[in-house]
């Protein structure tokens, strides 16, 4: 069905019934509290579950991502990292979201090196220099912040936390020895 049948039906079945469009008003004007709700939810189960997964030298942030789809960023990291770097869900300025390894303090010497050494396991993902390494996401997954339901709906009824998790892990996995002997090698 196109958009614009699907249109025709939407307003057709809500200019139905005095009741159908009153739901159609609720609907709308509380619209982005309900996809504020699903996006927390969403984030807060994968929180949970990478929590179960990475155990407790990692710590899962959500560093507002739920509030703020462009600037917030959901962070994997160890204590060790704090600061330095992370393993992030973010959005990308042009369109849809990704899963990379963001640095925080891009002229760390240790950096340097490990761009080198990162670059084998990740000949896939894109690279600049003052960020890091990420990678897109699936497209279905990338329309948070507008009004089409399919990445809401998988979010919410979906495997859009097994996606995510799965590439948040496909990225601690490789990354987290390197980081860390190249961070231990500053002291």
């Amino acid at each position: 069905m196109s958009n614009d049948a699907i249109s025709d039906t939407v307003i057709d079945h809500a200019l139905g019934k005095k009741e159908n469009l009153e739901v159609a008003c609720l609907i709308h004007a509380n619209f982005a509290e309900v996809k504020k709700r699903v996006i927390s939810r969403f984030l807060g189960t994968l929180q949970e579950q990478l929590r179960k997964s990475l155990g407790d030298e990692w710590k899962v942030e959500k560093n507002g991502l739920a509030n703020d789809i462009k600037r917030g960023e959901f962070s994997v990291f160890k204590d060790g990292w704090a600061g330095r770097c992370a393993v992030v869900l973010s959005q990308r300025a042009e369109k849809g979201f990704y899963v990379g390894w963001h640095k925080y303090e891009p002229q760390l010497s240790q950096f340097t090196a490990l761009e080198q050494e990162l670059k084998i396991p990740l000949e896939r993902a894109e690279y600049a220099p003052n960020w890091g390494f990420w990678q897109l996401v699936a497209e279905k997954y990338w329309g948070w912040d507008e009004t089409a339901p399919q990445s809401l709906i998988e979010m919410h009824f979906g495997d859009a936390v097994s996606y995510f998790r799965e590439r948040i892990l496909e990225w601690t996995g490789p990354l987290a020895p390197l980081i860390d002997r190249a961070l231990r090698s500053e002291i």
